[in-house]
């Protein structure tokens, strides 16, 4: 079961901080398409990025984000990728504050991570207009070709903690970001299938080359008896 902690001190934050905001938001992966070798592993990283024109980030950054990969919706692969423990979750360390700032798990289902700015020391705001929240390593099942589709959505729906260096909640105008990854081969793999069709092709050029030889030694005598006549 998914536990976190630190929610009495977003509760307080909540009040002081009750400005409305409008703004155009997108949990992005670092790629749309992933790869791992079977029973591999593949790092995919997470961020938060402003779209259509939109500047809130790049103008006043973040004080607190929180965002999660799902894993294993319905329908769901027989083997999907997933982030196995908390030690595989490693967050932006700009989000610095020792005991809000954490990984969240619900083995088997989702990942994810709130990132909190130490507002006890001097503010350092991500003013960025893409901001990476975190990485997030994923362990890949043993059937080649299977893909497990990811999706980054809001941590918690009905808590409010993406929090702006003005005091501006997102959470709700953010759109939720998909990807993939995908079980392909091993390279050595790869290399020996590749040989293979190299000698399937050489052996039907030498077929090939030996039949027209057959062919073209058959006109030949043709040829000569006919000469004879």
């Amino acid at each position: 079961m998914r536990t976190m902690s630190g929610k009495p001190v977003f509760a307080l934050l909540t009040l002081l901080f009750s400005h409305a905001a409008s703004a155009e938001l997108i949990y992005e992966f670092g790629q749309s398409e992933y790869t791992a070798t079977p029973n591999g592993t593949v790092d995919v990283d997470l961020y938060l990025r402003q779209t259509g024109g939109e500047t809130v980030l790049s103008d006043f950054g973040l004080i607190s984000v929180s965002g999660q990969i799902l894993f294993n919706e319905a329908p769901g692969p027989t083997e999907p990728a997933e982030v196995l423990s908390t030690a595989d979750i490693t967050i932006n360390p700009q989000f610095d504050d020792p005991f809000l700032s954490m990984p969240v798990l619900d083995p088997g289902t989702s990942a994810g991570m709130l990132g909190v700015i130490d507002i006890t020391s001097p503010e350092v705001f991500a003013n960025q207009d893409r901001i990476h929240l975190g990485t997030f390593r994923f362990t890949v099942g043993s059937i080649q070709d299977e893909v497990t589709s990811l999706r980054a959505t809001d941590l918690d729906v009905a808590f409010e903690d993406t929090l702006t260096g003005n005091g501006l909640f997102l959470d709700s105008l953010i759109s939720d970001g998909l990807a993939t990854i995908t079980v392909v081969p091993e390279p050595s793999q790869v290399a020996a299938l590749g040989g293979l069709v190299l000698a399937a092709i050489g052996w039907r050029r030498r077929r090939q080359r030996h039949s027209n030889f057959q062919v073209s030694g058959q006109n030949d005598g043709d040829a000569s008896v006919g000469g004879r006549d």
